[in-house]
């Protein structure tokens, strides 16, 4: 499940065949991706593991998809592994060639965007000012499920989403991440 960006995708592969399902969004909306499971149908009843985007990006997309997981696998015992969704699209991007190294920036508010470059096993996500973004990925290229955002301060950004099938083909070797959210940003209020 990628539910990180405005492209929300559900993939499932069964004797290495693999088949996804997406549908994009302005906005998140439980019921809308919650159909993306329901074109799964009876795959459900056959699912060993699940692998889940756990952002950084749309927040509440991240925690729903979290929510789900949790909830279906926990009565089965059904594996659950948590990678971040850019790391991910990363790898992909990375394999599909072109560049030795390449950076994956969103938009965090609050006049900032978050990022980082890549290759790297481990992601090394950060807050940082635009300003400073574009003297750090000066000469590489640059995606974003969020490039008309950033297209204003960087022209040069390139429109891709983190995909399900991106988690799907994550080597099996990688080590998980937490089971939590990928959030940068510190609560604006506590409670």
């Amino acid at each position: 499940m990628e539910w990180s960006s405005r492209r929300l995708s559900v993939a499932w592969g069964r004797n290495r065949e693999f088949e996804e399902r997406v549908i994009e969004a302005s906005r998140f909306r439980v019921t809308e991706a919650l159909s993306l499971l329901e074109d799964c149908g009876d795959l459900l009843k056959e699912v060993t593991e699940i692998r889940i985007g756990r952002g950084p990006g749309n927040y509440t997309g991240v925690r729903q998809a979290l929510s789900w997981a949790i909830g279906f696998s926990a009565p089965g015992g059904i594996r659950l592994i948590a990678l971040s969704s850019g790391r991910a699209q990363a790898r992909r991007l990375l394999d599909e060639g072109g560049a030795e190294e390449i950076a994956i920036l969103g938009d965090a508010r609050r006049g900032q965007w978050w990022g980082t470059r890549f290759p790297t096993m481990q992601a090394d996500w950060r807050l940082q000012a635009p300003a400073d973004w574009l003297a750090d990925v000066r000469g590489l290229k640059v995606f974003s499920p969020e490039a008309e955002r950033l297209r204003p301060d960087l022209d040069s950004v390139v429109l891709d989403y983190p995909k399900a099938l991106d988690l799907l083909n994550f080597p099996e070797e990688s080590a998980p991440e937490e089971l939590a959210p990928c959030y940068l940003h510190p609560a604006v209020n506590s409670l």
